[in-house]
């Protein structure tokens, strides 16, 4: 069974299946590629500028076999003015029909996929996606982490990190085929925590780090970190990574 993996950028992931192609968090740079033979399938995960990129809706204006499913957060009610706006500005009418708008802890079993939402665990009110495809279970974290920024109270973060393993708990009892976890620079000594935790309390399979845009020399440093020995032999590295 296919199942092949492409880094875009930043939180952008493509994921080949055998007569599917999912991409997440398309934001910056060029998608190619996408067979028309293929359903496609687009999961955005926030309306922030490194996860979202409008173009999405204009690589498969002229597809019948497109879907789409957009974060309902609080960035799109304020960037665009709401649903209203966002539909009538930025989607070609002939593409709405194609969009699920979706909220965290929601189920959808649409479209020849299930699809399940988690909290972002951000002000955002964004999501992650748990997506089963053809046999395969697939989490996406969009913006999904363990947040510690030093200008926040610790009382903040600390509620942002019972939030982050509150989310964790409800994933325990999937088996998961790929997750893509953040691991960001700008945390500096706990640029992996969420990543960690992540992968010390889920059954998953294989990992593959984002969210640090440029800055690809963190992939290097997580593998030598002394946390990733329990696992390290599941983080995955593309050649996208490198390029």
């Amino acid at each position: 069974m296919m199942m092949e993996v492409n880094y875009i950028y930043q939180s952008g992931f493509k994921v080949e299946l055998d007569d599917k192609i999912l991409v997440f968090d398309y934001s910056y740079e060029k998608l190619s590629n996408l067979k028309k033979s293929k359903e496609i399938y687009f999961f955005t995960s926030s309306c922030a500028d490194d996860h979202f990129s409008s173009a999405i809706f204009h690589l498969g204006a002229e597809r019948e076999n497109v879907h789409y499913y957009v974060c309902k957060d609080n960035l799109l009610k304020s960037k665009f003015n709401g649903v209203k706006f966002f539909l009538n500005h930025i989607v070609e009418k002939k593409t709405r029909s194609k969009i699920i708008y979706t909220e965290p802890h929601h189920f959808y079993d649409d479209n020849g996929i299930r699809v399940r939402t988690f909290s972002s665990c951000d002000d955002n009110d964004a999501v992650a996606y748990l997506v089963e495809a053809n046999g395969k279970t697939i989490f996406h974290a969009g913006h999904m982490n363990i947040w510690s920024w030093p200008d926040r109270s610790e009382a903040y973060n600390n509620l942002a990190k019972n939030k982050f393993i509150a989310e964790v708990d409800k994933l325990k009892k999937f088996h998961i085929d790929i997750a893509f976890l953040i691991v960001d620079p700008r945390q500096e000594s706990c640029y992996a925590d969420g990543f960690d935790y992540f992968m010390r309390h889920t059954d998953t399979d294989r990992v593959y780090p984002c969210h640090f845009k440029n800055k690809k020399k963190i992939i290097s440093f997580l593998l030598k970190d002394e946390i990733s020995k329990p696992y390290r032999e599941k983080i995955q590295l593309t050649t996208d990574y490198l390029e």
